[in-house]
């Protein structure tokens, strides 16, 4: 690899707004579960299956990407940017939270039993781990937010007090950490106080690694990206 200057760095990169494009199209895809009932294979939706596996590469790369463009501000004004990257987020956060505790979407249960009680089922949830939910908001898939806002926040307080070298070495534990009490739990025996998916377990390496990149500006040549491409898919 080798380092450039930052004045080479542009400031829209066609290929990074390609993957953006990309990678939203894949989240909507992962989400919107199409092929699920239809066509089957021997009694399975393998293309939903393929599809889904094939759509995993798009929160990584958001990560990434957050890291990579909001790197130089994180590291003139940690703080101030810290504050003005994360209030809007908490506004996303908070606004659909209360939609999603609010709307009904079992619409059978509604249509049957009301209103509350299609509602407190799922409110019972939320409130049997509050914690866990606070790092979710009123519906699972806002737990990016909650996670994006952590690692913002462990950037900007090393930047601050010029310890932006253990960020990687922080990260890289956190993300240990997140395996050994998440998927292999039952290896380790390790307890989580929220599910490691969430919070910065493993947004921080992501973030991290974005992050780093601008820091350094570093790149490295083409066929060597083709090289590393299978490995990282």
């Amino acid at each position: 690899m080798k380092t450039i200057s930052q004045s080479t760095v542009p400031t829209k990169i066609i290929s990074l707004e390609w993957g953006r494009i990309i990678a939203l199209i894949a989240i909507i895809t992962i989400h919107a579960k199409p092929f699920s009932a239809t066509p089957l294979f021997n009694g399975e939706p393998w293309l939903s299956l393929v599809l889904n596996q094939a759509g995993r590469f798009a929160v990584p790369l958001f990560f990434l990407l957050a890291g990579y463009f909001i790197a130089p501000k994180l590291i003139s004004a940690p703080l101030q940017t810290l504050k003005r990257y994360s209030l809007p987020l908490l506004k996303v956060w908070f606004f659909w939270s209360i939609i999603y505790l609010l709307a009904p979407y079992n619409l059978t249960l509604l249509l049957e039993q009301g209103y509350l009680a299609e509602r407190e089922g799922y409110w019972q949830f939320l409130l049997s781990t509050p914690l866990n939910t606070l790092f979710e908001g009123g519906l699972v898939h806002l737990w990016y937010v909650p996670a994006l806002i952590c690692v913002a926040a462990i950037i900007a307080v090393l930047n601050q007090y010029q310890k932006v070298a253990l960020l990687l070495p922080i990260a890289i534990i956190l993300y240990m950490y997140g395996l050994a009490a998440g998927s292999y739990q039952p290896i380790f025996g390790l307890e989580a106080p929220i599910f490691t998916r969430n919070g910065p377990f493993f947004s921080c390496l992501l973030v991290a690694i974005g992050f780093e990149i601008r820091r350094v500006n570093c790149r490295c040549k083409f066929n060597i990206a083709m090289a590393l491409l299978p490995k990282s898919v």
